[in-house]
């Protein structure tokens, strides 16, 4: 009865707490992601919905997971090993939107693989700027992956 109680207890906080308290326990706070001193930045004579929609077509070209976003605000995805060899699919890189004025969008891109976010920042920068552009390709071998010539599979573990 008292193992009820608790869980009972806890599903009720944990539902009323929001998610400020529910994104921190979940590991999907964007704070780690805003607060990285090292960013890629650019700012473009477009609005912030424009640059917002642009990042989300690369994304999706790239089949990366956008798991979470607020319009015109920021992008988080991962999945993008996909598109670059250096990262493991749960790498997140955020992607942060800052009308400075009408028209005027500071565009920053944070992860922490540098090589990633600068990678991201390069793609999708050319793609801002010329839709029409080709993004990079969707890689189709991990060669980081593969054995070496000549090698045998061998196992430690007990038969």
């Amino acid at each position: 009865m008292k193992i009820l109680k608790f869980l009972l207890m806890f599903a009720i906080i944990f539902s009323v707490a929001g998610c400020a308290i529910t994104n921190s326990l979940l590991g999907t706070s964007t704070q780690a992601l805003e607060q990285l001193k090292v960013r890629h930045s650019k700012i473009f004579d477009k609005d912030a919905g424009y640059c917002y929609q642009k990042s989300l077509d690369v994304l999706k070209k790239w089949n990366a997971d956008v798991f979470q976003t607020k319009t015109g605000t920021y992008i988080i995805a991962m999945k993008l090993d996909n598109v670059f060899n250096s990262c493991i699919n749960t790498t997140e890189v955020g992607i942060f939107f800052k009308e400075s004025e009408p028209g005027k969008t500071q565009v920053d891109v944070a992860s922490l693989n540098y090589s990633l976010s600068q990678f991201v920042a390069d793609n999708l920068f050319k793609y801002i700027e010329n839709p029409e552009a080709p993004t990079c390709p969707i890689l189709k071998v991990r060669p980081m992956f593969l054995p070496h010539k000549g090698t045998k599979k061998t196992s430690n573990l007990p038969k």
